[in-house]
Protein backbone atom coordinates (compact mmCIF):
# COMPACT_ATOMS: atom_id res chain seq x y z
CA UNK A 1 0.00 0.00 0.00
CA UNK A 2 1.24 3.39 -0.74
CA UNK A 3 -0.31 6.44 0.83
CA UNK A 4 0.14 9.99 -1.10
CA UNK A 5 -1.23 14.06 -0.19
CA UNK A 6 -1.39 15.65 -3.44
CA UNK A 7 -1.59 19.33 -3.06
CA UNK A 8 -2.30 21.86 -6.05
CA UNK A 9 -3.24 25.50 -6.44
CA UNK A 10 -7.06 23.68 -6.60
CA UNK A 11 -7.23 21.20 -4.09
CA UNK A 12 -5.90 19.22 -2.18
CA UNK A 13 -5.77 15.41 -1.98
CA UNK A 14 -5.18 11.91 -0.06
CA UNK A 15 -4.20 9.61 -2.75
CA UNK A 16 -3.69 5.47 -2.11
CA UNK A 17 -2.39 2.91 -4.19
CA UNK A 18 -3.86 -0.78 -2.46
CA UNK A 19 -3.48 -4.32 -4.00
CA UNK A 20 -6.06 -6.35 -2.84
CA UNK A 21 -4.68 -9.32 -3.72
CA UNK A 22 -8.28 -10.51 -4.54
CA UNK A 23 -11.95 -9.01 -3.16
CA UNK A 24 -12.70 -11.01 -0.74
CA UNK A 25 -8.99 -10.78 1.07
CA UNK A 26 -8.49 -6.66 0.69
CA UNK A 27 -12.40 -5.71 0.79
CA UNK A 28 -11.71 -5.87 4.77
CA UNK A 29 -9.05 -2.85 4.49
CA UNK A 30 -10.96 -0.47 2.30
CA UNK A 31 -13.27 1.01 4.86
CA UNK A 32 -10.03 2.35 6.32
CA UNK A 33 -8.76 3.64 3.32
CA UNK A 34 -12.26 5.05 2.54
CA UNK A 35 -11.48 7.22 6.26
CA UNK A 36 -8.43 8.64 5.09
CA UNK A 37 -8.31 9.02 1.32
CA UNK A 38 -9.91 10.68 -1.59
CA UNK A 39 -8.55 8.58 -4.56
CA UNK A 40 -7.64 5.06 -4.21
CA UNK A 41 -6.30 3.38 -6.75
CA UNK A 42 -6.81 -0.67 -6.41
CA UNK A 43 -5.08 -3.68 -8.26
CA UNK A 44 -6.18 -6.94 -8.23
CA UNK A 45 -9.00 -7.43 -7.32
CA UNK A 46 -9.77 -10.39 -8.96
CA UNK A 47 -13.45 -9.87 -9.87
CA UNK A 48 -15.35 -11.03 -12.79
CA UNK A 49 -17.10 -8.25 -15.06
CA UNK A 50 -20.54 -8.92 -13.41
CA UNK A 51 -18.86 -8.52 -10.39
CA UNK A 52 -17.27 -5.01 -10.52
CA UNK A 53 -20.57 -3.75 -8.47
CA UNK A 54 -19.16 -5.28 -5.02
CA UNK A 55 -16.14 -2.49 -5.59
CA UNK A 56 -19.21 0.38 -6.68
CA UNK A 57 -21.47 -0.54 -3.61
CA UNK A 58 -18.81 -0.57 -1.19
CA UNK A 59 -18.88 2.88 0.67
CA UNK A 60 -21.72 5.51 -0.43
CA UNK A 61 -19.22 8.23 -0.19
CA UNK A 62 -17.28 7.28 -3.11
CA UNK A 63 -17.56 5.61 -6.66
CA UNK A 64 -16.00 3.06 -8.55
CA UNK A 65 -14.24 3.14 -12.15
CA UNK A 66 -13.31 -0.60 -12.38
CA UNK A 67 -12.10 -2.80 -15.40
CA UNK A 68 -12.03 -6.31 -15.04
CA UNK A 69 -8.77 -8.72 -16.40
CA UNK A 70 -10.99 -11.45 -16.53
CA UNK A 71 -13.15 -10.72 -19.83
CA UNK A 72 -11.41 -12.62 -21.95
CA UNK A 73 -10.97 -16.03 -19.60
CA UNK A 74 -14.79 -16.06 -19.25
CA UNK A 75 -15.23 -17.29 -23.14
CA UNK A 76 -13.01 -20.04 -22.93
CA UNK A 77 -15.29 -22.31 -21.35
CA UNK A 78 -15.03 -23.59 -17.57
CA UNK A 79 -13.40 -21.37 -15.06
CA UNK A 80 -10.24 -23.10 -13.61
CA UNK A 81 -7.83 -21.52 -11.59
CA UNK A 82 -7.77 -18.92 -9.67
CA UNK A 83 -8.92 -15.08 -11.06
CA UNK A 84 -6.22 -12.51 -11.86
CA UNK A 85 -5.81 -8.26 -12.47
CA UNK A 86 -8.75 -5.80 -12.11
CA UNK A 87 -7.45 -2.33 -11.95
CA UNK A 88 -9.58 0.63 -10.28
CA UNK A 89 -10.29 4.03 -8.74
CA UNK A 90 -12.61 4.79 -5.57
CA UNK A 91 -13.13 8.31 -5.93
CA UNK A 92 -14.92 10.68 -3.43
CA UNK A 93 -18.08 11.35 -4.79
CA UNK A 94 -17.90 15.32 -3.96
CA UNK A 95 -15.16 15.25 -6.30
CA UNK A 96 -17.53 13.75 -9.38
CA UNK A 97 -18.04 17.27 -11.20
CA UNK A 98 -14.59 17.54 -11.89
CA UNK A 99 -14.05 13.81 -12.81
CA UNK A 100 -13.58 12.95 -16.31
CA UNK A 101 -12.63 8.97 -17.58
CA UNK A 102 -10.35 9.08 -19.93
CA UNK A 103 -9.02 5.18 -20.71
CA UNK A 104 -10.53 2.65 -18.91
CA UNK A 105 -8.03 -0.73 -19.66
CA UNK A 106 -7.25 -4.45 -18.61
CA UNK A 107 -4.05 -3.07 -16.76
CA UNK A 108 -4.93 0.67 -16.35
CA UNK A 109 -7.86 3.04 -15.70
CA UNK A 110 -7.42 7.17 -16.22
CA UNK A 111 -9.06 10.25 -14.78
CA UNK A 112 -8.57 13.61 -14.98
CA UNK A 113 -9.83 15.67 -11.79
CA UNK A 114 -9.83 19.34 -12.22
CA UNK A 115 -6.52 19.48 -14.34
CA UNK A 116 -4.61 16.41 -13.33
CA UNK A 117 -4.16 13.18 -14.69
CA UNK A 118 -4.26 10.39 -12.28
CA UNK A 119 -3.25 6.50 -13.68
CA UNK A 120 -3.65 4.10 -11.82
CA UNK A 121 -1.39 0.92 -13.52
CA UNK A 122 -0.89 -2.79 -12.89
CA UNK A 123 2.32 -3.70 -14.91
CA UNK A 124 2.69 -7.40 -16.11
CA UNK A 125 4.35 -9.98 -14.10
CA UNK A 126 8.51 -10.26 -15.69
CA UNK A 127 8.59 -13.54 -16.97
CA UNK A 128 11.33 -13.18 -19.65
CA UNK A 129 9.35 -13.94 -22.26
CA UNK A 130 8.74 -12.22 -25.41
CA UNK A 131 4.73 -11.76 -25.29
CA UNK A 132 5.71 -9.70 -22.00
CA UNK A 133 7.90 -7.56 -24.05
CA UNK A 134 5.23 -6.96 -26.49
CA UNK A 135 2.58 -6.44 -23.59
CA UNK A 136 4.79 -4.03 -21.69
CA UNK A 137 5.61 -1.87 -25.29
CA UNK A 138 1.80 -2.10 -26.38
CA UNK A 139 0.85 -1.23 -22.75
CA UNK A 140 3.39 1.65 -22.43
CA UNK A 141 2.17 3.07 -26.18
CA UNK A 142 -1.17 3.42 -25.11
CA UNK A 143 -0.38 5.00 -21.75
CA UNK A 144 1.36 7.97 -23.73
CA UNK A 145 -0.93 8.50 -26.09
CA UNK A 146 -3.52 8.82 -23.09
CA UNK A 147 -1.08 11.14 -21.48
CA UNK A 148 -0.40 13.15 -24.14
CA UNK A 149 -4.31 13.48 -25.26
CA UNK A 150 -5.67 14.54 -22.03
CA UNK A 151 -3.95 18.08 -21.77
CA UNK A 152 -3.75 17.85 -18.20
CA UNK A 153 -1.00 20.10 -16.13
CA UNK A 154 0.27 17.69 -14.02
CA UNK A 155 0.18 13.84 -13.49
CA UNK A 156 -0.03 11.32 -10.92
CA UNK A 157 0.97 8.01 -11.80
CA UNK A 158 0.21 4.99 -9.16
CA UNK A 159 0.11 1.29 -9.15
CA UNK A 160 1.83 -2.31 -9.20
Amino acid sequence: MFVMLFSSLIMDLAITSYNMHGYNQGKNFLPRLCDKSDVIFIQEHWLYPEELGLIDNFNADFVSFCTSAMSLSMHCGIRRGRPFGGVGMLIRKALLPFVKIVARRDRFIAACIYDVLFINVYFPFVNGMLDYVDTMQCMLSDLENVISDSGASNIVIGGD
